[in-house]
């Protein structure tokens, strides 16, 4: 286990709220979210859905089904038999991302520093390209050149 959150890029977090994904392989499917971060999410569902699959999935956040959702592109990065674990490609709207960031940083629990730390380094779900200070500097009016 400890191996496997190397290799992550974001801190999960437990959830359980609704969520669909549609596909071209299948039908819209829909089941509850086990597990979410920045990039990332576990759909716990009976789905036969092929590795690499793009899809679009759409988090439900309360009642109002159409207003309060986060809308997100991905590919389904695993299958299991209880459900798939899709990898985000693009957050679908300045609303979807903000939802999806208070939604992690509500559910991080303890590990709400090191999340705020991860957002900070990030764009957006990609990690920030590492640039040398000496490559990047700022002129007199303050904007940033290369």
């Amino acid at each position: 286990m400890a191996q496997e959150s190397k290799r992550r890029e974001f801190t999960r977090v437990s959830v359980h709220i609704e969520a669909e994904v549609t596909s071209n392989e299948t039908s819209t499917v829909t089941g509850n979210v086990r597990n979410l971060s920045i990039n990332g999410l576990f759909l716990e569902c009976q789905a036969a859905v092929s590795i690499g699959t793009p899809c679009l999935v759409i988090v439900h956040l309360g009642d109002d089904r159409e207003t309060l959702r986060i809308q997100i592109g991905g590919t389904v990065a695993r299958t299991q038999a209880d459900g798939i674990a899709i990898a985000f490609t693009e957050v679908l709207g300045l609303d979807s991302y903000d939802h999806l960031r208070n939604l992690v940083r509500f559910n991080a629990g303890r590990a709400l520093e090191h999340v705020e730390e991860e957002l900070h380094t990030h764009a957006g779900i990609k990690q920030y390209p590492q640039t040398p200070q000496s490559e990047c500097s700022s002129d007199e009016s303050g904007s940033h050149t290369s």
